[in-house]
């Protein structure tokens, strides 16, 4: 029988994912569905861009939230708003907070708010039409944070699709017992509520799966880059 001894072990490479709910969100909504309506409407020959990875969807131009101010669509800013400070809420606290499972304090001690500069540098709306409405697994690259507002997803239901899934950064096509944890929790599908934003490496590789609500799928997306003031 051979000797067996104790053991370091390391958590590497855990991704952060959060998911909040915006609080003011009843007061919004129907303004912000309707401001979302009128990008549409504007621009219809959008609903089929890049096929072959979407297909029924609508995407605005990514640069939505630029746009609706010039359109002064107020409660689109303040999705817009809502988006920059609870990121900024979450990156702080989380990692502050000895969350993140590695030891970051040389990185995070002392800093504040005024500190951090965070930039919605790509935005864009989703109408999915309910016609089979989807977007392919893909990433965001160039950027470090993907973020996406639900504004209404009223349909979306087991029944119905349209549901958002993750895939764990794992890129190993072989399996067996000795790597479970590699593949049985390999996809995922976060919450997702009227109102609700979610927060997550850009790298990470997600999708929208085809949706055949009777209601429009309505979301915000956004790139987001974090600088450092200091």
């Amino acid at each position: 029988m051979a000797n067996i001894s104790n053991y370091s072990y390391w958590n590497k490479w855990a991704v952060p994912i959060w998911y909040s709910k915006d609080p003011d969100y009843d007061d919004i909504r129907n303004d912000a569905i309707t401001e979302c309506l009128q990008f549409h409407t504007d621009n219809k020959n959008r609903t089929e861009v890049a096929h072959g990875i979407k297909t029924n969807l609508y995407e605005s131009e990514f640069d939505f939230f630029q746009k609706s101010r010039l359109k002064n669509y107020k409660s689109i800013g303040k999705i817009e708003q809502y988006i920059k400070e609870q990121f900024l809420f979450c990156f702080l606290d989380y990692f502050q907070n000895s969350y993140y499972p590695e030891g970051v304090s040389e990185t995070m001690d002392g800093l504040e708010k005024k500190d951090i500069n965070i930039n919605l540098r790509d935005s864009w709306v989703h109408i999915a039409n309910g016609k089979g409405s989807w977007h392919g697994n893909h990433r965001h690259p160039m950027t470090s944070w993907g973020g996406i507002y639900y504004l209404k997803i009223d349909g979306v239901n087991e029944n119905n699709g349209g549901k958002n899934t993750i895939s764990q950064p794992v890129d190993n096509q072989y399996i067996d017992f000795g790597n479970f944890f590699e593949h049985q929790y390999a996809v995922w599908s976060p919450p997702m509520d009227n109102g609700g934003c979610l927060f997550f490496p850009a790298h990470l590789s997600h999708n929208a799966q085809p949706y055949f609500g009777e209601e429009d799928r309505i979301v915000i997306a956004t790139n987001i880059i974090v600088g450092k003031n200091v």
